[in-house]
């Protein structure tokens, strides 16, 4: 949430209304700037996100799922590889669905290749609005960079990060 308000507090209506509501809790604050911004036509890309993440964050948690992101969403590699290899193949994980985030271009790898037509391994396009949907909507996260700025974890996900390099 606090990542959240940093964000809104960069666009104008963020700082407009911070100017005229000093002294509220910050969570409070996040609120009533979300629904200022669901009132108000969508005037730049980071008003829609922001709308966008607003309401992915009021769906359930999938207890489910898992999103690996390596490198940006540069494809199937590094670290979260070595994990979803090792979750995929294990039994007592079986009932888990596997995200993974892929480059914008939707350029497919020879390793993605490989996982495409796997039942319980999809894939979302890099900042697109299903990957934000997929973000904060998963119950595991693991990446072995950071996610967008925009992103702030919820009470229920766990994040493991394991540092490239």
């Amino acid at each position: 949430m606090r990542q959240l308000v940093k964000q809104l507090a960069r666009t104008r209506l963020g700082q407009q209304f911070r100017a005229t509501a000093p002294g509220r809790r910050l969570e409070s604050t996040a609120r009533a700037v979300y629904r200022s911004v669901s009132r108000t036509p969508p005037t730049s890309n980071t008003s829609v996100l922001m709308d966008k993440l607003w309401n992915a964050h009021q769906l359930p948690i999938d207890e489910h799922a898992v999103l690996y992101q390596a490198t940006d969403g540069a494809g199937m590699l590094d670290n979260p590889l070595a994990i979803f290899e090792y979750l995929i193949d294990a039994p007592h994980y079986a009932h888990l669905r596997h995200i993974w985030v892929i480059p914008a271009n939707g350029e497919y790898s020879p390793v993605m290749m490989q996982w495409r037509r796997h039942s319980r391994v999809s894939f979302v396009s890099y900042r697109s609005p299903q990957y934000f949907r997929a973000l904060t909507t998963t119950k595991y996260l693991i990446n072995n960079t950071s996610f967008p700025s925009e992103f702030a974890k919820r009470p229920g996900q766990i994040y493991v990060n394991t540092w490239h390099g």
